[in-house]
Order: structure tokens, then sequence, then C-alpha cells
């Protein structure tokens, strides 16, 4: 299973209607979007995107759904922002 840069370019345009995207000068969160067999870290800052990719991510690891060996997505958050969001999706 992979996501594919042609996979982010489809789902930025459900979580950025107006055109943005996940583009950053050191590809961060292209990378872990797409980084599926490890961790990965992204730039912890404020209003730097982590929980828009990480919506994205699970958004496109939904759409791959089932796994193989009934294995599945488990989500840890400690905002409620990102609870909110992720109940919306699928």
């Amino acid at each position: 299973m992979q996501i594919t840069d042609d996979d982010i370019k489809r789902v930025e345009k459900i979580f950025f209607p107006n055109g943005e995207s996940f583009e950053d000068p050191n590809n961060e969160r292209y990378n872990f979007i797409k980084c599926i067999d490890k961790s990965i870290h992204l730039q912890a800052c404020p209003g730097s995107g982590k929980t828009t990719a990480l919506l994205a991510k699970i958004y496109l690891l939904s759409e791959k759904m089932p796994f193989e060996n009934n294995r599945g997505i488990c989500v840890l958050t400690h905002t409620n922002v990102a609870i909110d969001i992720i109940k919306t999706i699928r």
C-alpha cells in the first residue's frame, strides 16, 4: 500500500478548497502523509499544518480499508479540534 503525490493533490482539494496545499520548503508534510511504514516527525509549532496533515493521511488510509489481517487505524490526539474533525471523516 502506498500514498502517492496524486493522492495528496486530490485530498488537498478536499481539505483546502481555496487552493492551499501541503507543500512546504522541506516537503515535511508530503513526506509525513506518504510515509506509512515508519515514524516521521513534523515541525511542532502553532499553525504549521500538523493536524491537517494527519487528517489527510487518515482520510487517504481509510480509502484503502479494509487492510490485510484485519488491521485498522488507531488515532491518538491531544486536541479537541482534531477529535471533532476526525469524527467527521468518512
